[in-house]
Order: structure tokens, then sequence, then C-alpha cells
């Protein structure tokens, strides 16, 4: 062998790959979400009588407001997530600091 060149046995064993670690918090949550997301898919929904919970009188009252500021039109859709973008910059700038 010649003086500058080494072979793979100069290096000692090799050390196995690793996984990395935000590999494991991903695996996690795939497994939280893909069986709430079938049983919110898939599950009846069980209602009582005609008797409104308060949570749910509120959730149907907001989503009713919501609903009606989004149009159906493509400039709503734009203008939402353009806002929607601009809030989430606010937040992770907030978070950042």
């Amino acid at each position: 062998m010649s003086a500058g060149t080494s072979s793979s046995d100069d290096r000692g064993p090799r050390e196995a790959p690793r996984w990395p670690s935000w590999l494991g918090y991903a695996a996690f949550s795939l497994v939280g979400a893909v069986p709430l997301a079938a049983a919110a898919l898939f599950l009846p929904v069980r209602r009582r009588g005609g008797d409104q919970g308060a949570v749910e009188r509120v959730g149907t009252r907001t989503v009713g407001r919501l609903r009606t500021l989004r149009s159906g039109h493509v400039g709503d859709y734009v203008a939402w997530l353009v806002a929607e973008a601009a809030a989430f910059g606010a937040a992770l700038t907030l978070i950042a600091m």
C-alpha cells in the first residue's frame, strides 16, 4: 500500500446510523392522529333530544358567524389566507422573542 492511501481498517469500527430524534415524535403524533381522525369520520355522532349544551350553542353560533364571513369567492379565500398567514407570522415572531 502506498503512503498516501489508507485502508478502511485504519478508521476503526463504524458507528451505526442513528435515527433523528424528531422521527420518534413524528411517529408518536401519527399514531395518535390517525385513530382520532378515523373516529371523527366514521363514528356516529350522539345527539341528545332537542337540547343543546352550552358549549355546542356557542360553537354553533361562532361557526355560523365565520361562515357568513366566508362567501366562497376566490378573492375572499385569498384575503383570509393572507390574514391567517400574517397572524401565524405574528405568533411565530412573539414566540421567537
